[in-house]
């Protein structure tokens, strides 16, 4: 009797473990997210794929490396051999194919890509290479791919745990709102700031940008505070920190470093948007994108270069984050930052490589489009305001109130009086609107925006400066 009970305790926990099982090469259904794994964290799944499944209608899989090295085995680069594996899943497998895939676990686990950076002796590790296909040139990208760097199953239980709940509830009023730092020093000249203020500028009217600006009269004791209480407290759906920062710590003196980090603890779970340089974890070093990730009442994901670049570029990659993750299309994180890494207007950022999607690439940032009109404003007047930034390189922002709902064109015109654009010929609800114009494909000068609406006809300058 005795054996018999072992062997059915046997049996039962073997079927357990391996209720995932399928053939890496010819699955028997079809698959849209993949998670890859570490064997002994697969058992930790089973909630979250079902979750996937109810809220996003995500059909997930869970695979543990060492099956994918038995069946696509590279004795000297196991990188390759699990690029290979998805790889092979993105073209091979049942319609439609995976697009999603997710490496959970640190980087000793599931070994990611060293690249030297654009400066000879920073060494990057990304995960770039892994949603490019293997067969295809390295300057698209065909999947997309994240990762939660836990080290141990409570670092991803926290995580895990922490997008279910995120998915589960309902829009509340914090999911609008934005934090933009800006950490100027000595040798900054307000550059940091002036950006800061520029994302506040360029989001949508449904968002609401709290700036947060340094220096002043704040030690970096209490600017910290004054972040943290934000986030705790307040709540927001995403923080942008422009400023220099490394992997550990944001500021100098550090405003927040790895261990002030772990003071995030908030039901409000924001998204942290970073551009210094951010690493995945190793068994031996964390980052402060990781950190937050890792505690259960941090941060729900991140969005980071993972090398050096250039500050202005760092600074675009910034503000073109924020215009995609609130462009009201529902992109999830990785779909936002890969629209980011290829928009033309960041020059030069030709390296591709540099980035990284830290948490579920399903991920998608919850905000009411709806929002824009706050229910006790009230627009009395027909009004075109001044662009900003103005001037401008390429992107600005037009903005105008309506006291009526009417019928709206809003032109733009060379100093010659031809139009070259239109950006807007419709009927819109009376409130504040605005638009952003993008003049990428034009010549560097003075150009006039104009707006008709009923009986309203006003016209302002604008100038673009390449």
């Amino acid at each position: 009797m005795k054996v018999a009970v072992s062997f059915l305790i046997f049996l039962s926990t073997f079927i357990t473990i391996n209720s995932q099982s399928i053939d890496l090469r010819n699955p028997n259904q079809q698959y849209d997210y993949v998670i890859v794994t570490k064997s002994s964290f697969t058992q930790f799944f089973d909630d979250f794929v079902a979750h996937k499944k109810n809220i996003k209608s995500l059909n997930s899989v869970v695979v543990s490396v060492d099956d994918i090295y038995a069946e696509f085995p590279d004795v000297k680069y196991n990188n390759r051999g699990i690029r290979e594996f998805i790889s092979f899943a993105g073209k091979n497998w049942p319609e439609p194919k995976p697009k999603y895939f997710l490496l959970a676990g640190d980087i000793d686990a599931i070994p990611s890509f060293q690249v030297i950076g654009i400066l000879q002796t920073d060494t990057v590790v990304t995960d770039f290479y892994y949603s490019v296909d293997i067969d295809s040139n390295e300057d698209s990208v065909d999947y997309y791919v994240g990762r939660i760097a836990a080290r141990d199953h409570i670092e991803l239980k926290n995580y895990l745990a922490k997008v279910i709940d995120y998915e589960s509830t309902p829009i509340e009023d914090w999911n609008n709102d934005v934090l933009s730092v800006g950490l100027d020093n000595e040798n900054s000249g307000g550059f940091y700031q002036a950006k800061a203020i520029e994302l506040s500028n360029q989001l949508f009217g449904y968002m609401s940008v709290n700036n947060l600006l340094s220096p002043s009269e704040l030690s970096s004791f209490e600017l910290r505070n004054s972040i943290l209480n934000g986030i705790n407290i307040k709540g927001y759906s995403s923080v942008f920190f422009f400023g220099g920062n490394n992997s550990m710590q944001f500021g100098d003196p550090p405003v927040l470093d790895i261990g002030t980090i772990n003071d995030i603890k908030t039901n409000y779970y924001p998204l942290l948007v970073f551009m210094g340089k951010q690493s995945f974890s190793s068994q031996l070093k964390t980052s402060l994108i990781d950190q937050a990730l890792f505690n259960e009442k941090g941060a729900i994901a991140g969005l980071s270069p993972v090398g050096y670049l250039y500050v202005n570029s760092l600074a675009l990659f910034n503000l073109k984050c924020g215009k995609y993750l609130y462009s009201g299309g529902a992109l999830t994180i990785a779909e936002a930052l890969h629209q980011t890494m290829y928009d033309r207007s960041i020059y030069p950022i030709d390296r591709k490589d540099l980035f990284g999607v830290f948490g579920d690439p399903t991920l998608s940032i919850k905000y009411d489009i709806l929002a824009d009109v706050e229910e006790d404003e009230i627009v009395n007047d027909f009004e075109l305001y001044q662009n900003y930034p103005n001037p401008f390189n390429p992107t600005t922002q037009i903005s105008f109130s309506l006291p009526e709902r009417t019928f709206v064109e809003l032109n733009i015109y060379d100093m010659l009086g031809r139009k070259i654009t239109n950006l807007i010929s419709a009927e819109m609800s009376a409130g504040k609107h605005n638009v952003e114009f993008d003049a990428s494909s034009f010549s560097s000068g003075i150009y006039l925006y104009q707006i008709k609406a009923g009986i309203y006809n006003q016209v302002r300058k604008m100038i673009f400066i390449k």
